[in-house]
C-alpha cells in the first residue's frame, strides 16, 4: 500500500489521517509530544465515526501502485445509501480506515517509509523552520530526495518555512524549479479549511522555486482524496480563502462599530442571505446570474454602485476593544461558554447537511 506521513496528531493532523486513509493510503503519524500521542487514534476514530454515521464517509480501495496510473480507483468507493448505511456497515468503514493508520516513534521512520508528508504542527514560524531543517537532514541522510512535504500552515509562505534550510535557493529563479534533488523545491503549502475532513477546498501555494512536478503530484493526491485543490499562483499574505474571509470580516466589524447593524443581524445577512447561494456558487457565478446577459451586463448596470460603495470601505480599520467586546458578548449570548462543544457539533452537522445536498447536484 502507498504510504503517506503526517507530522502532528492534533485536530488538523487527525483530519488529514482520516482523509488519506479513506482515500486508500497507508498513513503513518508522527506525534512528538508523548502526552498527546495517546489521544491521536481516539481523535481520528471520532472523526471517522461521525462521518460514517452521517453517510458521507467514502472508503476507497487500497492503493498499491502509483495513483497517477491507477485510474480504476477514481470514483470507486464504498459508501452506501442512507437506507443501507447500517451501524454494522458504518463500523466496517471505520475499521477499514483505522487498519491503515499507524503511529511511528521517530521522524526518520516517517521519512524512510513515505513519499509525501503533511506537516501539521502549531502555527509558529520558528517551530516550523526547525522542523523543516530536521526533515531536510533526514532526507539527505536517507537519500529520500523525491519526498514531497506539504505544510498545513494557514498564514506562512513556504519560502519562509524553508528559509533556514541548507537547500534554500539563493535566488528564487522559476526556471530552476525542476530539480527534484533539492529539498526546498519539494516543499509546498497545502492549506485545508477547518474542519478539513468536511470541507473539500484545499489551497495549494507553491514558492517561485517549487518543483512543478511536485505541485502536480500534490494536486493529483488531493483529487483522488476527494478534495478540491485551489491553486494560489503567488505567495500572498492570507492566500485566497483568508483574504476573502478577512475582507468580509472587516466589513462586518465596521457595520457593528458604526452602529449600522447588530452582530446578530450582520451574521443573519450571511447565513440567511448571501451564504445560501455561496454554498454552491461563488461571487463571479453569482453576478453572472444576477443580470440577464451575464458578467458584462452586470458590470454595465452595477459597477458604478460597486465602486462607489467599496471606496468607502477601509479594510485597515482598527479593531477597538469596546466593539470586540460587543461582538463577543453577542456571540456568548447565542453560544454560552459551556455550550461550545455542542456548538461545534451543531456546526459540523449543518456542514454535513450541506455536503449531502451538494452530492445530489
Amino acid at each position: 500500500m502507498i504510504s503517506l506521513g503526517i507530522i502532528g496528531g492534533g485536530l488538523i493532523g487527525s483530519s488529514w489521517a482520516m482523509i488519506f486513509s479513506s482515500a486508500g493510503f497507508r498513513v503513518l503519524v508522527f506525534e512528538a509530544d508523548e502526552a498527546a500521542r495517546g489521544q491521536v487514534l481516539d481523535r481520528i476514530t471520532t472523526k471517522l465515526s461521525t462521518s460514517a454515521s452521517n453517510g458521507v464517509l467514502e472508503v476507497q480501495e487500497e492503493r498499491t501502485t502509483s495513483f497517477f496510473d491507477n485510474h480504476h480507483h477514481h470514483g470507486h468507493h464504498d459508501r452506501k445509501s442512507l437506507s443501507e448505511n447500517t451501524a454494522e456497515h458504518q463500523q466496517e468503514q471505520v475499521n477499514k480506515c483505522l487498519k491503515r493508520i499507524s503511529l511511528v516513534s521517530s521522524l526518520s521512520e516517517l521519512v524512510s517509509q513515505t513519499f509525501y508528508i503533511q506537516e501539521c504542527i502549531p502555527e509558529r514560524l520558528e517551530l516550523k523552520q526547525a522542523l523543516f531543517k530536521q526533515i531536510e537532514e533526514q532526507v539527505t541522510s536517507l537519500g529520500k530526495h523525491h519526498l514531497i512535504i506539504g505544510s498545513s500552515t494557514s498564514t506562512l509562505a513556504i519560502s519562509s518555512l524553508v528559509a533556514q534550510c541548507a537547500s534554500f535557493p539563493s535566488a528564487n529563479k522559476e526556471h530552476d524549479s525542476d530539480d527534484e534533488t533539492n529539498f526546498s523545491r519539494q516543499c509546498i503549502v497545502v492549506h485545508p479549511i477547518n474542519p478539513p475532513e468536511l470541507i473539500p477546498a484545499v489551497e495549494l501555494i507553491p514558492a517561485p522555486f517549487t518543483n512543478r512536478a511536485a505541485l502536480r503530484m500534490v494536486q493529483r493526491l488531493l483529487i483522488v482524496s476527494k478534495k478540491k485543490p485551489i491553486l494560489v499562483k503567488k505567495e500572498v499574505d492570507g492566500f485566497v480563502v483568508n483574504r476573502l474571509q478577512y475582507a468580509i470580516l472587516s466589513e462586518a466589524y465596521r457595520l457593528v462599530h458604526d452602529g449600522v447593524a447588530s452582530p446578530e443581524d450582520v451574521d443573519s445577512a450571511i447565513c440567511d442571505g448571501l451564504g445560501l447561494r455561496w454554498a454552491f456558487m461563488g461571487p463571479f457565478k453569482t453576478i453572472h446570474l444576477n443580470a440577464p446577459e451575464g458578467v458584462t451586463d452586470y458590470c454595465e448596470r452595477y459597477i458604478g454602485a460597486v465602486e462607489r460603495i467599496t471606496q468607502t470601505q477601509d479594510n485597515s480599520i482598527h479593531w477597538d476593544p469596546a466593539t470586540i467586546q460587543t461582538i463577543h458578548q453577542s456571540m456568548d449570548h447565542q453560544i454560552p461558554p459551556d455550550q461550545r462543544t455542542n456548538a461545534y457539533q451543531w456546526r459540523d452537522q449543518n456542514l454535513l447537511g450541506i455536503i449531502k445536498a451538494k452530492q445530489t447536484q
